[in-house]
Parts: C-alpha cells; sequence; structure tokens
C-alpha cells in the first residue's frame, strides 16, 4: 500500500507492506464527499499493535481516522515540480 503526501514543496512517498489492517472511520459520509476529501492531516500516531506489527493512525481536520497496521515500511521524498 503506498501513500502520496504533499507537504511544503515536496511529495513524500509512504510504502507499507505486509498490511494486515486498513481501515477508514469518517464522522459521517458528508465530510469525505467535499471538494477537501479527507481535509488538512492533523497528526499522526505510531504505536506496536503486536509484537511484529505497528499501528500507523492519522487523524485528518474533517474528523476522519486512517489506520494501517503493518510490518514493512519504507519512504521517499522529492521536489513537487
Amino acid at each position: 500500500m503506498t501513500i502520496e503526501v504533499l507537504s511544503g514543496e515536496y511529495v513524500y512517498t509512504l510504502k507499507f507492506s505486509k498490511v494486515s489492517r486498513f481501515l477508514t472511520d469518517s464522522p459521517s459520509e458528508a465530510s469525505l464527499c467535499g471538494s477537501g476529501g479527507f481535509g488538512d492531516w492533523g497528526y499522526a500516531e505510531l504505536t506496536e499493535a503486536d509484537d511484529q506489527t505497528l499501528r500507523y493512525e492519522v487523524l485528518f481536520s474533517s474528523g476522519t481516522t486512517l489506520l494501517i497496521e503493518f510490518a514493512g515500511f519504507s519512504y521517499g521524498r522529492k521536489k513537487f515540480m
């Protein structure tokens, strides 16, 4: 699973492998229907799910949360045009 994030002048590519769980939770469908999608990236938290799996959770300004449980991770960064 790959996620690209635009932050300032860079695009960060987050690559999660051995994904065992993926879920999004939104307070309402309306928050996903607007032109802003999930909204701004509020904060992220990385915790241990078990001995071999990490959990990454992101809270967006719309109130939507994204949760990924995974065993492998890599990332890259490139200038945004």
